[in-house]
């Protein structure tokens, strides 16, 4: 006789699994761990609707996880090893996640102003720093543990709550490899860097570094512009790059991937081609 063909449900990826399969999962627990008899009870417990209690125990039961007995609702053999492999996938996973969360009740900061031992701060993303202002009022808080004029080092404790981090800006201005001495560049460069709001400047390719020095822009950074670039956006901080056209290509690499980073683009001699 033919096998008949059997509904797996959640019984992989932890949370992720438990995020499909909740209700079955607690509905199974409920009838191995209580005297489950009737479906009201079992649904009051877990917030559901008689109704839904009801399409529970019926999937169940049709894929050999739960019996009734008795007048009780047990689980099969075949259905506690579902419910344990589940409950066990489930610890590890909870385990891995909460071993890869750093939680940090204690932070150095810049001091934005004057703060004294005591004081309630907010802490924020100032050009890509965690910078500690004076009150309450802000997404994280803490409180100071030294004091610090404008300017120093600050330890802040007691932090609570998740510092808003806005994505920065990466501007490119692309140098032409051949010709970058030409008037319109050296101009185009330098409205550039005088309209651009930016933290920091960098410079990939020799025409670029020569370019940035013409126009009084000594570069911040000269190697790994573009991972620099990157990550300097993820902290919230305005990059400007100079990049010659022959290393653009090499440059935008590390933009890519699964938390790609906007670049605008900006050809100092116009557009190629024209």
């Amino acid at each position: 006789m033919p096998s008949r063909a059997r509904s797996v449900g959640p019984s992989d990826g932890g949370l992720s699994g438990l995020r499909r399969g909740v209700s079955e999962l607690l509905f199974l627990y409920e009838c191995a761990t209580q005297d489950v008899r009737r479906l009201q009870g079992v649904a009051d417990r877990l917030g559901l609707t008689i109704q839904s209690a009801s399409h529970l125990q019926s999937a169940l039961r049709r894929r050999g996880l739960l019996d009734h007995r008795s007048g009780r609702y047990r689980p099969t053999a075949h259905g506690m090893a579902w419910l344990e492999r589940q409950l066990t996938d489930l610890s590890t996973d909870v385990g891995q996640r909460l071993g890869r969360l750093k939680i940090v009740r204690v932070a150095r900061a810049i001091a934005g102003q004057e703060v004294v031992p005591g004081a309630s701060v907010h802490l924020e993303m100032v050009h890509g720093v965690l910078t500690a202002f004076p009150g309450p009022d802000g997404a994280s808080r803490g409180v100071a543990r030294t004091r610090a004029r404008p300017g120093d080092l600050v330890e802040v404790g007691a932090l609570e709550g998740i510092v808003p981090i806005p994505r920065g800006r990466v501007v490119v201005g692309v140098v032409p490899s051949r010709d970058p001495d030409r008037p319109e560049v050296r101009r185009a460069a330098r409205a550039l860097l005088r309209e651009v709001p930016h933290d920091w400047t960098g410079a990939q390719g020799i025409e670029a570094i020569w370019l940035c020095r013409q126009i009084g822009a000594e570069p911040a950074h000269r190697f790994a512009v573009g991972a620099a670039c990157r990550e300097a956006a993820s902290l919230g901080a305005n990059s400007l790059a100079f990049v010659t056209d022959e290393e653009l290509a090499r440059f935008l690499e590390p933009m890519t991937g699964p938390e790609a980073t906007a670049v605008e683009l900006r050809h100092l001699a116009g557009r190629p081609g024209h």
